[in-house]
């Protein structure tokens, strides 16, 4: 429980005393040794998976959108009004 200005004297001991209480018989039950509060393997695979896919977005934006602006500028450097697109429209 958060502890806020307010909160009356003999209620913050009263939940500390719980607190401890509740520490105390946790220490028993497990035999001294604490209990494991980790980050559960499918949450690393799930963040690893979504870290990959957006590697592969990026590179696959790169690799369509940014090379096809490059290839379909104008050596001369004067695009026609008409060719301006968005880099949407490169993809498809």
């Amino acid at each position: 429980m958060l502890y806020s200005k307010g909160t009356p004297l003999v209620e913050s001991i009263a939940d500390m005393l719980d607190q401890l209480g509740y520490a105390y018989r946790d220490y028993y039950q497990t035999g001294g040794i604490p209990r494991h509060h980790g980050i559960p393997t499918w949450a690393f695979q799930l963040s690893g998976i979504s870290v990959l896919l957006v590697i592969i977005a990026m590179s696959f934006e790169w690799c369509i959108v940014r090379r096809k602006i490059l290839v379909n500028r104008s050596k001369s450097g004067m695009t026609p009004a008409g060719a301006v697109r968005s880099k949407t429209h490169l993809i498809f």
